[in-house]
């Protein structure tokens, strides 16, 4: 049932008490936000006055921004002028519009004033307009009153040590008298200058001291760092990182004031980034130091020292403390340690990845465009997975590892040093270029962003790791180039490259290993003499000892294609590379079957184990390659699947198929069902086709040889066929 007041507006009754007869809602429509409404252009234009020079921004007047506050009034920014205008324009920028201005001036005034002179000025100022005599203030002193109690108060909150222990008595007496007037006696602005004056002035420590006296009495073990597990040393850093980025004075980071730190009388200057700046010179020896080491361990020992360092990186990097993995990165490119080729040799290929890769983050390309765009992805909260550089080892999940982080300060430090360099202090008329203490306060603010998300670690300090870095003392420039040459000679020959490919061992043709195996003949030295009066030439034929002289070969070299390829003549063969005393070449075997004859390496260096071919179809429109990537663990049927895949086809009919690679001068190479691609393809050639299984197709006869000897294939049935007849020729 209706209501009373419902019933009146449909009936159109007269409304009780003689008012009006109601109407019928028939629709309604809201007001238009004016947050909303589309924004008129804004038009700026500069404007000069007295010893300053304003930008002035006129937006058009709205209908919805004239009822609002301040709507339609233009707003003014100082662009430049005089130390006496922008000292004054401090207690005028709330009210004309410029709330960016007292920020940046108070964190920027250092490059071209005084602290002291700056507050005389603002003194004066209050004097000028008559702000702190007694009686009822006016609309305007009122203004000028608050302004000046909100500037003072972000002074000292921010910038306590301006006031600390520096101020004479009688200017200390004239700012509290001012500050009782404009903020009332007893408030908090107050009662934070006065624990200021009793306070002591802040005096820099100077460089290096307490730390020398403790690096003089005794210095750590190189060797010692391997008995740390690589997450607690990337903690350990970390938390020495944080406490002293969360301490950094932003302003002493401006390029005109880090810039004069080498000059006479700045010695202490811009304490807080010389304690980083040594913190990063710190760990950056500790890895010199220590990956050069004593000089009598072996290349592969020498490895193991480097690989623990990238993990140390890896782990920094899960912590996002760039600043330690900048440092590390440095240090293993740095001469003495980037030249040690034949340790670099030795290193994991999971290790030389992950070097890489930090490598690239630590780039300078782009003025660290990479470590950017990271530094501000994971600074603020983002969700797994948003990462553009993707990490192959997560140690621990997302959700557990700290939120803080720790920038590469030299990064803020070159935009700013550059910044002073581009842009002028002062116009041509004189006034100070306020417009560049704008620019040089976005890096400032980033700087102040980042602290305060460092906060957020919590880590716990490791005595024995942090004494062990703090006494463990850094070689000089000379003496760790001096020791990198005892270590590797200059002019000592390069050792050969890792194997594009792994060597092939044959271990099924049972027949022709049974002779391999007489003590007759010397596998690794064909032409040698290793029975007590017998050689193998003596019973070989000059086509047999060819044949087992490039076998030979093949154990060594590692392409399975220098099969394919005849020595000129046997000595040419005779005269390669002999393998290591007491084993075999220190490269990686693969079997061609089940079992191996031969023993396996103890620790030999992997080679790649993957390569990208081209695969085409044998079909009408199979003129089209598509790039697979094939893996050293895949066998022909699972890259038959990968290749129909890749052409739109159903990889289940990969049985009816056969995988065909395209040699030179129109051979082929059929590969079966058993074999494994990535060791039995040909290196000649990356162009593979997927042809139906059918009857063989007829293929014109390759061009005549000379009948020196067969030419052998790389097909496993083939050598086995070849090594029947060879033990037929040797018997």
């Amino acid at each position: 049932m209706l209501s009373r007041s419902r019933r009146l507006l449909l009936d159109g009754a007269d409304a009780p008490g003689g008012r009006a007869p109601g109407v019928v809602l028939s629709g309604y429509r809201s007001c238009p936000d004016p947050c909303h409404l589309p924004q008129a252009p804004v038009t700026l234009t500069e404007a000069a006055e007295d010893g300053a020079i304003y930008m002035v921004a006129t937006r058009p007047a709205t209908p919805a921004a004239v009822g609002s506050p301040g709507g339609g009034q233009p707003a003014r920014s100082l662009k430049a002028g005089t130390l006496p205008r922008l000292a004054q324009h401090l207690l005028e920028a709330q009210t004309l519009g410029d709330t960016a201005y007292v920020p940046a001036f108070l964190a920027t005034h250092r490059a071209f004033t005084r602290p002291i002179d700056v507050l005389q000025l603002l003194l004066d100022r209050l004097e000028e307009v008559r702000a702190l005599e007694p009686g009822p203030p006016t609309p305007d002193v009122t203004e000028v009153r608050r302004a000046f109690a909100s500037v003072l108060y972000s002074w000292l909150e921010g910038y306590p040590e301006d006031f600390r222990g520096v101020l004479e008595p009688g200017l200390w007496e004239r700012l509290s008298r001012s500050l009782q007037v404009a903020a009332g006696k007893g408030s908090e602005t107050e009662q934070q200058l006065q624990e200021l004056l009793g306070a002591p002035a802040h005096t820099p420590e100077p460089e290096g001291e307490g730390e020398d006296e403790e690096e003089a009495e005794e210095d750590a073990n190189p060797l010692d760092f391997l008995g740390f597990q690589a997450e607690q040393v990337a903690a350990q850093l970390t938390l020495l990182e944080a406490d002293l980025f969360v301490r950094v004075v932003p302003y002493e980071c401006l390029g005109s004031l880090w810039s004069r730190r080498g000059r006479r009388g700045q010695e202490g200057a811009c304490p807080s980034v010389r304690a980083t700046v040594r913190q990063f010179n710190r760990v950056a020896g500790a890895v010199v130091r220590s990956c050069l080491g004593p000089a009598n361990l072996r290349p592969l020992q020498r490895a193991r020292l480097l690989e623990k360092w990238i993990r140390v990186a890896e782990e920094c990097r899960n912590l996002r403390n760039f600043s330690s993995l900048y440092a590390i990165i440095s240090a293993l490119q740095s001469s003495p340690v980037h030249r040690l080729k034949r340790t670099w040799d030795e290193i994991s290929r999971e290790a030389q990845r992950s070097y890489e890769e930090l490598s690239t983050i630590c780039s300078e390309q782009d003025n660290y465009s990479l470590s950017r765009q990271l530094l501000f992805q994971e600074g603020t909260s983002k969700p797994p997975g948003a990462d553009p550089i993707p990490r192959r080892q997560q140690r621990r999940p997302q959700e557990q590892r700290p939120m803080g982080v720790v920038p590469y300060l030299g990064t803020f430090l070159r935009d700013l040093v550059m910044l002073d360099a581009a842009v002028k202090d002062e116009l041509e008329n004189g006034y100070i270029n306020f417009e560049k203490r704008r620019k040089e306060f976005e890096v400032l603010a980033q700087l102040r962003l980042l602290q305060s998300i460092c906060r957020n670690y919590s880590l716990q300090p490791d005595p024995a790791f942090q004494h062990w870095l703090h006494t463990l003392q850094p070689l000089p420039e000379a003496q760790s180039h001096t020791l990198s040459c005892e270590i590797e000679p200059p002019g000592e020959a390069p050792t050969p490259q890792r194997p594009l490919k792994p060597t092939l061992v044959i271990t099924h043709c049972t027949e022709l290993l049974s002779s391999v195996g007489n003590p007759l003949i010397s596998w690794d030295r064909p032409s040698s003499t290793t029975g007590p009066a017998t050689s193998p030439d003596l019973l070989l034929s000059p086509h047999s000892s060819q044949l087992l002289s490039r076998l030979a070969q093949h154990m060594k070299w590692p392409s399975v294609s220098t099969l394919d390829v005849a020595p000129e003549d046997a000595a040419t063969s005779a005269a390669s590379p002999s393998p290591t005393p007491g084993g075999f070449a220190r490269t990686h075997r693969r079997s061609a079957s089940c079992g191996s004859a031969f023993p396996s390496p103890q620790s030999g260096i992997p080679a790649s184990d993957c390569r990208i071919i081209r695969a085409r179809m044998g079909l009408s429109n199979g003129s089209l390659y598509k790039s697979v990537l094939v893996t050293s663990q895949e066998k022909a049927p699972a890259v038959i699947a990968k290749v129909l895949e890749k052409h739109s086809q159903d990889p289940a009919t990969a049985s009816q198929y056969q995988l065909v690679q395209l040699l030179p001068e129109d051979r082929e190479l059929i590969l079966p069902p058993t074999a494994n691609v990535f060791y039995a393809m040909n290196s000649t050639s990356l162009d593979f086709l997927l042809r139906p299984k059918g009857p063989p197709a007829l293929h014109s006869p390759a061009p005549s040889t000379p009948s020196r000897r067969p030419e052998l294939s790389a097909t496993f049935p083939k050598i086995k066929a070849t090594g029947r007849k060879f033990t037929r020729a040797l018997f």
